[in-house]
């Protein structure tokens, strides 16, 4: 959407600049496993046999419905049972709040929900790589002030500043 003009910036995971789309990293974070403790009594640390006994819901980018937690469960013979995948995070804290699920999250976005709602963090049992959250906007674009001023706040609003 970049490449056809139809956005002027955007956010995402782990990308590399390409032709006339230019990336700018803005800071590198791991995921965090949150629930709530009037659901799932777990205590912490979160063991394996915890991750898997309880439903989780899931960001799906795309159609699979799985991603790099459950293929470090697979090589384990383990699977987690997903009970609902969306596009995005925004409902995460009402469905952890009244349902028994697991959410893992990136950390950011951990640190917020875990005293706004009263949920329990840790550490996913499995390992999970750090990822790169980067603005995404066109080479074109780079001395337009008024998109310099919204990234700039972007970049603000992701690091919790």
């Amino acid at each position: 959407m970049l490449e056809e003009e139809r956005i002027d910036v955007a956010v995402s995971v782990n990308k590399q600049s390409r032709g006339e789309i230019v990336s700018e990293p803005v800071m590198s974070m791991g995921v965090t496993t949150l629930w709530s403790p009037q659901q799932i009594p777990c205590r912490g640390p979160l063991s394996v046999s915890d991750f898997v006994a309880w439903e989780h819901v899931m960001v799906a980018y795309r159609e699979t419905g799985h991603g790099e937690i459950d293929r470090q469960l697979a090589s384990q013979g383990l699977a987690r049972r997903v009970r609902f995948a969306t596009q995005n995070f925004s409902t995460f804290p009402l469905l952890l709040t009244t349902l028994p699920l697991f959410a893992t999250v990136p950390q950011g976005l951990a640190q917020r929900w875990q005293a706004q709602y009263a949920l329990r963090a840790d550490a996913p049992p499995v390992a999970y790589p750090e990822f790169t959250l980067c603005i995404l906007r066109h080479k074109r674009r780079a001395q337009d002030p008024a998109l310099n001023w919204l990234v700039t706040k972007l970049k603000q609003a992701m690091r919790g500043q």
